[in-house]
């Protein structure tokens, strides 16, 4: 793992109040990333594998916001939670004209308009 390998160099090399690893992104935003969960659970994996620096800060680019992730002397113990905002499911259901009542329980459950490749398949023999 060459950020150990990095990590135990820096150690080596001097006296460092914290050895501190900077991560960045174009795309995903710190707010993003707590927003998905993915703060906390990059947290938990770290501090489970016992990383070995002092504080992991993750950044964007773009709008050059930061965030700490992890922090050894605060070591996240106990798994996040589940984040309702990325396990979120999306159906699309059809156009339903104005006034007529629509029920997103009733549509979710209907059998598919298009049947799935095999179940046509099964159909021609």
């Amino acid at each position: 793992m060459k950020k150990l390998d990095d990590h135990k160099f820096y150690a080596n090399f001097g006296t460092f109040d914290e050895v501190i690893l900077l991560c960045y992104s174009d795309y995903i935003t710190p707010r993003l990333s707590a927003k998905l969960g993915i703060v906390e659970w990059t947290n938990f994996f770290l501090s489970a594998d016992d990383f070995p620096y002092d504080k992991v800060i993750f950044a964007n680019v773009d709008d050059r916001e930061a965030v700490v992730i992890y922090e050894r002397s605060k070591p996240l113990k106990q798994k996040p939670l589940l984040y309702e905002s990325a396990t979120r499911t999306v159906i699309h259901g059809s156009f339903t004209p104005m006034g007529v009542e629509f029920n997103m329980n009733n549509t979710a459950n209907q059998a598919p308009l298009i049947k799935p490749k095999q179940d046509r398949k099964k159909g021609k023999k």
